[in-house]
């Protein structure tokens, strides 16, 4: 827009035929144009505006597209986090198992080594009192043997 001094008589005469408007350049700035000149002006204005207007629906669906993506995210982080979690007391309750079992085992490998100390003993007292009873039963059969030898001859 150019800037052009008229007179009055030639201001009013276009204003009255509807060639001049008041309108607002900017936010800061308003004035008197030609109505061609308005025209241009608002044609300009409205092409940015459908840019920006092209530009935030852009952005729009891409910030959508994200918080999908996020949501998403968050969906796999909170199920990987509950398999954790879940391996986690499987992990617990195994490990509970074992060591249960391993205070079994040793309760058991002590009770059977005392249970064999205890046989062994048994055995080496049974042992003793069979050898004792070999040996009265080998007295005895050499003491019948001479009385019988004895009443023989």
């Amino acid at each position: 827009m150019t800037v052009t001094e008229v007179s009055v008589r030639e201001f009013l005469k276009q204003w009255v035929a509807g060639e001049l408007a008041w309108a607002n350049k900017d936010h800061k700035q308003a004035g008197w144009a030609t109505v061609t000149d308005w025209k241009l002006r608002t044609a300009a204005q409205a092409d940015t505006i459908k840019d920006l207007e092209d530009r935030l629906a852009a952005t729009r669906k891409a910030r959508d597209s994200f918080r999908d993506t996020i949501k998403q995210q968050a969906a796999q982080l909170q199920t990987k986090q509950n398999q954790i979690v879940n391996q986690a007391r499987s992990i617990a309750s195994e490990t509970s198992r074992a060591d249960t079992a391993a205070a079994e085992s040793s309760r058991l490998a002590s009770e059977l080594e005392t249970t064999r100390q205890q046989f062994s003993r048994k055995i080496a007292t049974m042992t003793t009192k069979l050898m004792r009873r070999a040996w009265l039963i080998a007295l005895l059969l050499i003491a019948f043997t001479i009385l019988l030898l004895i009443e023989i001859s």
